[in-house]
C-alpha cells in the first residue's frame, strides 16, 4: 500500500489586469492568466501543427478535415520566409505556397489558425527558414537596421496575403521568432513591426526556450518531445522528465531547466510543441510508439496546460530542391531531403497511426470538457531528484474550487522499465475539506486519469474509475463515453454505493426519463480507439475518417463502420499489379544526402497507369533492410527516407501525374556500415540494402 497526500489548499487566483498578450479587442478571443476564453466562457484550444508548403494544395482541405475529425481546433502553421521571398522582392505565393487559399480553406473548415511567422522558423528547414541572401546578413534577428527594413517589408508583404483573416476568429495567433536565444526587446520590436503592417490579432505567442522576459505582452508557449534526434550520440539516451507531472513549482517547463522555467510568471500554461512524433535524423531513428506520443501530451495536460499544441500532427514532404536542415547548411544534424514525416499521428499521406487514434480521445475530452476542465487548476507530487527514479507515481489533480477534478497518474518511460504500484491510496487537502481517492493498482507502464466528484445527469458520482472520451448530447439525450483502464476493475461510486461498469456497446448505465435521459458508455481499448466524433454524431470505424459539414471515409478491404442501427464492414478493393525489379546503376543526383558510403542498390518500381483509375489511393508497403533510400521519378528526387523500423511505404495518389509519364520509378538504397551505423531501435543488418514489396493497399471513398 502507498500513500500520497497532495495539497490543494492554494489555487491562483483568476484575473486578467495585466495582460496584453493582443491587439485585437472586438475579438470574441480573449485571456486571464489561468485560461483562454472565448465569447466570454473558458475553453482550451487544440493545436495541430500541418504546413501548407510541405503538401499539396489538391488536398488541403482533406487533410485538414481529418485533423479535425481527430479533435484538433486549431491549425499552426509555419510561414517559412525561405519559400516566399527566396530572392530579394521575388515574391512566391503561387501553388503549395499560396498562403491566402490555405487561410481560406482553413476558414471553410472551421479551423482558426496560429500563424508562426518567424522571420526565423527553424521547422527543420534550411537556414531556419531564411532565404540564404538573409542569412548572410551580419546583425540578423536583432534590432539591426538593415535587417529590420527587410523584416518590416516582409511583413508588409505577408499582410497583403492574409488581411481578409485578421477578422479575430480565424488567425487568432501570431508567433514572432522561434527559439529565440537574444534580447527581448527585440521581440518587442517585432510585434511592433507586425502591428504597423496591420496584424491585429487576440494573441503574440513566443517560444519559451530558453525564455526571453517579455513581461506580459506575450504568450510563452513550451514544448517537449519524446525523443532527442539532435542529440550528439549514438547511444541510447538516459531517463529525462520528459514524460514526468512535476510539482507545481515546476509548472512552466517540466525539466527544471534554466533554459526552460520562467518563474512565477502569471498567465496560463500552455505548449506549442508537444511532440507526438519526432523527425529522423542521419545519426539517430528513435521510434515514437503510441504511448510515447500519447505520454507527451499526458503530462502536459496533468501538469495544468490549457492550450495544447502538436508539432507535428500531420507530416509532410518537403518541396523538390535543397530546402531541408543539414550539416552542408551549416545546422547540426542531416536530415532527408523529402521527407518530412515525423512520425506524425497523421503521415505525410494522410493516414492516421495509432497514435492518432489515441490522441483524438484526449482532445475530444478537452472538446467537450474543457469549459469547466480549464478553471481546474493543478497540483502535483513532487518530482524525484533523478528521472530514473521511479519509486513513487507521477501523479497530480486537476481541481475547482468546488472540490470536482480529475486524478492524473503514470508510471510511463520511453525504452526504460518502471514499476507497479499497489493499492495507492491519495488523499487530497482542499479548502472543502479532505477527500479520499479510491485505492487503484498502477502497471508499470501504464498511464490514466478518471473523474472525481463528477456530474452526470444530475447525478454526483464520487468518481469514476475510467478514462473519460466525450460528453454527446443528441436524440434527446446525453451520452457519456469512457474507456477501460488496464489493470484497473471500472467502478463507481455514488454517495459510498459502489457499483461495476461492464465494457460493452450499449449503454452501461441509464437513468433519468425524456430529455433528461442520461447513458454512460464503457468501450474497450478497440472501440476507443475506433470512436470518433464527427458533428455531435458518434461513429465507430476502423476506416479513415475525413470530417466536414460532408464527412466521408476513405476504406479498404476489412475495414468496418457502426452507427446508431446501421453496421458495414468494406470490400471489393482489387489490389493493383504493381511490381518491384532489379533494377541497374545509373547516375542520379543527391547521392550524398542518403549518408551512407556503402554500396548501392537499385530497384525498378513498374506501376500500372490505371492503378487509381477506380480507388481513392494505392498505398504500397516495402520491408526495408537498408540505411536510406530514394525513389526517382526520371532524374527528379520525389521521395527518401531514413530507415527507422524495417518499413518504408509510399502513395501513390501524390505521384499520379508522374506514374502517367514514366514506365517506372527508380529506387535506390543504402546499406548500413558498421563504422558509421546509426543509433537505432531495432537490430541492423550490416550490409544489406534489400527492399521488399509486401501488401499494396486499395483505399476507395464514400459518404459518412
Amino acid at each position: 500500500m502507498l500513500k500520497i497526500a497532495l495539497d490543494c489548499r492554494c489555487p491562483r487566483e483568476i484575473h486578467s489586469a495585466h495582460l496584453r498578450y493582443g491587439n485585437c479587442p472586438d475579438s470574441p478571443y480573449a485571456s486571464n492568466n489561468v485560461y483562454l476564453t472565448r465569447e466570454g466562457k473558458p475553453f482550451i484550444p487544440v493545436s495541430g501543427e500541418f504546413h501548407y508548403c510541405r503538401c499539396d494544395k489538391a488536398f488541403w482541405k482533406e487533410e485538414l478535415l481529418k485533423m479535425k475529425a481527430g479533435g484538433i481546433t486549431v491549425v499552426s502553421t509555419y510561414v517559412f520566409w525561405l519559400m516566399h521571398e527566396e530572392k530579394p522582392l521575388d515574391y512566391n505565393f503561387e501553388g503549395n505556397r499560396d498562403l491566402k487559399a490555405f487561410l481560406g480553406i482553413c476558414k471553410e473548415c472551421g479551423l482558426a489558425v496560429i500563424l508562426r511567422m518567424g522571420p526565423w522558423c527553424h521547422g527543420e528547414m534550411r537556414k531556419g527558414g531564411f532565404p540564404d541572401w538573409i542569412d548572410r546578413m551580419p546583425g540578423k534577428r536583432k534590432d539591426n537596421a538593415d535587417y529590420l527594413s527587410k523584416v518590416k517589408r516582409l511583413f508588409q508583404r505577408y499582410y497583403q496575403e492574409v488581411r481578409d483573416y485578421l477578422d479575430g476568429e480565424t488567425i487568432i495567433g501570431i508567433q514572432l521568432e522561434n527559439e529565440y536565444t537574444g534580447k527581448a526587446g527585440h521581440l518587442h520590436t517585432l510585434k511592433k513591426l507586425a502591428s504597423e503592417a496591420g496584424f491585429r490579432v487576440p494573441y503574440f505567442t513566443v517560444t519559451a526556450w530558453p525564455p526571453a522576459d517579455t513581461g506580459y505582452e506575450f504568450l510563452p508557449l513550451y514544448g517537449e518531445y519524446p525523443a532527442e534526434p539532435w542529440a550528439n550520440t549514438r547511444r541510447k539516451l538516459s531517463p529525462s522528465f520528459q514524460f514526468a507531472i512535476p510539482q507545481e513549482s515546476n509548472l512552466h517547463g517540466k525539466r527544471d531547466s534554466e533554459r526552460h522555467r520562467l518563474k512565477n510568471r502569471d498567465y496560463p500554461y500552455g505548449t506549442c510543441e508537444t511532440g507526438c512524433g519526432i523527425q529522423a535524423t542521419s545519426h539517430r531513428r528513435e521510434i515514437i510508439s503510441s504511448d510515447a506520443a500519447y505520454a507527451t501530451a499526458f503530462a502536459a495536460v496533468a501538469t495544468g496546460a490549457n492550450i495544447l499544441g502538436y508539432y507535428m500532427f500531420h507530416g509532410g514532404t518537403n518541396p523538390k530542391g535543397l530546402y531541408q536542415e543539414s550539416k552542408r547548411t551549416g545546422y547540426p544534424n542531416d536530415y532527408p531531403v523529402m521527407d518530412y514525416d515525423f512520425q506524425a499521428p497523421i503521415d505525410r499521406y494522410g493516414y492516421p497511426r495509432e497514435s492518432f487514434l489515441r490522441l483524438k480521445n484526449l482532445n475530444y475530452f478537452l472538446n467537450t470538457f474543457g469549459e469547466s476542465f480549464a478553471a481546474m487548476q493543478p497540483f502535483c507530487n513532487p518530482l524525484p531528484e533523478k528521472a530514473d527514479d521511479f519509486s513513487s507515481p507521477r501523479c497530480s489533480v486537476r481541481i475547482n474550487e468546488k472540490g470536482e477534478g480529475y486524478f492524473f497518474i503514470s508510471s510511463y518511460e520511453r525504452n526504460h522499465p518502471t514499476k507497479d504500484f499497489e493499492a495507492l491510496n491519495v488523499e487530497l487537502d482542499t479548502p472543502q475539506g479532505k477527500i479520499l481517492l479510491p485505492s487503484v493498482n498502477v502497471k508499470a507502464g501504464s498511464m490514466f486519469f478518471y473523474p472525481f466528484n463528477f456530474f452526470a445527469g444530475g447525478i454526483l458520482f464520487d468518481y469514476i474509475l475510467a478514462r473519460p472520451i466525450a460528453k454527446v448530447a443528441y436524440d434527446g439525450m446525453t451520452r457519456y463515453y469512457f474507456e477501460e483502464i488496464d489493470g484497473v476493475n471500472a467502478r463507481y461510486c455514488i454517495n459510498g454505493e459502489k457499483g461495476f461498469l461492464p465494457v460493452r456497446k450499449t449503454a452501461v448505465m441509464s437513468f433519468g426519463t425524456g430529455k433528461d435521459k442520461t447513458e454512460i458508455y464503457l468501450l474497450s481499448h478497440k472501440d476507443a480507439n475506433d470512436f470518433y466524433l464527427v458533428n455531435n454524431k458518434v461513429y465507430f470505424t476502423s476506416a479513415v475518417v475525413i470530417g466536414g459539414d460532408n464527412p466521408q471515409i476513405v476504406y479498404r478491404n476489412g475495414d468496418y463502420l457502426r452507427t446508431d442501427g446501421y453496421e458495414k464492414t468494406f470490400g471489393g478493393c482489387k489490389e493493383g499489379d504493381v511490381r518491384l525489379l532489379p533494377g541497374t546503376p545509373g547516375f542520379l543526383p543527391f547521392k550524398h544526402y542518403m549518408f551512407a558510403r556503402g554500396r548501392s542498390r537499385y530497384f525498378h518500381l513498374k506501376v500500372p497507369e490505371d492503378i487509381l483509375s477506380d480507388c481513392e489511393d494505392a498505398l504500397l508497403e516495402f520491408s526495408f533492410e537498408g540505411n536510406s533510400l530514394q525513389v526517382f521519378a526520371g532524374r527528379s528526387l520525389i521521395n527518401d527516407t531514413f530507415n527507422i523500423d524495417r518499413k518504408f511505404v509510399m502513395s501513390m495518389k501524390y505521384y499520379r501525374e508522374d506514374i502517367k509519364k514514366y514506365d517506372f520509378f527508380v529506387i535506390r538504397t543504402k546499406p548500413f556500415k558498421r563504422m558509421k551505423k546509426p543509433y537505432t531501435e531495432f537490430d541492423a543488418e550490416y550490409g544489406n540494402a534489400m527492399l521488399r514489396l509486401g501488401n499494396v493497399e486499395i483505399y476507395k471513398k464514400e459518404p459518412l
